[in-house]
């Protein structure tokens, strides 16, 4: 069954980065360069301290695993097709920044645990800037679609991620998934009932 949850979220993580870059190409979407960055710098410096952890596993984590793969296939598309928006968020610098800092930090004092608790807080305030456009913006720029096959996948994460084989950090990484996908979809549903209402 494990083995199972794993092949549906890999499953369901490709075919949202699949459709995904569809969209972006027939300019539906128009992602950050920066945001893309991001979440794939700090979702490889998660897996990669988890696995130089303890007690790992790859299947338990494979939410961590399948986002390291697929951030990385979304940003060389976006950054090919050109199709990005230029505006870079202050604090998506800082958490560039900070995802180089901890990589050094990680390197200079091998303390895994502490890096990948930072890696994990930088993908949740990675997502703060597309939630407060989500906010402010009066037209949706996302697609519910893509982003519930995201949460679909970041959903099956949690079946292996809780196995008795697992260790406290792929618990936390499929949870906070979860939360942080789970508030876009919401805010993404609320423009979508805002531009029906007008």
């Amino acid at each position: 069954m494990r083995e199972l949850s794993a092949l549906a979220v890999v499953l369901l993580m490709g075919g949202g980065t699949v459709w995904y870059c569809f969209k972006t190409k027939k300019d539906k979407i128009t992602p950050s360069l920066t945001t893309w960055i991001l979440f794939s710098v700090a979702t490889s410096l998660s897996l990669a301290t988890y696995i130089a952890g303890k007690n790992h596993n790859v299947i338990s984590n494979i939410g961590n695993a399948s986002d390291v793969i697929f951030t990385s296939a979304t940003l060389l598309f976006v950054w090919r097709s050109r199709n990005w928006d230029t505006q870079t968020s202050t604090l998506n610098k800082w958490c560039l920044w900070a995802a180089g800092a901890t990589s050094l930090f990680w390197f200079i004092t091998k303390d895994h645990d502490a890096s990948n608790s930072i890696a994990q807080i930088i993908l949740l305030l990675g997502y703060l800037p597309m939630v407060r456009k989500l906010w402010i913006s009066k037209e949706n720029t996302e697609s519910a679609g893509v982003w519930t096959m995201f949460w679909l996948g970041s959903v099956a994460s949690l079946f292996p991620a809780f196995t008795p084989e697992s260790n406290v950090f792929a618990k936390i990484y499929a949870v906070r998934a979860v939360v942080c996908v789970s508030i876009l979809i919401l805010l993404i549903l609320r423009l979508k009932l805002k531009e029906e209402k007008s």
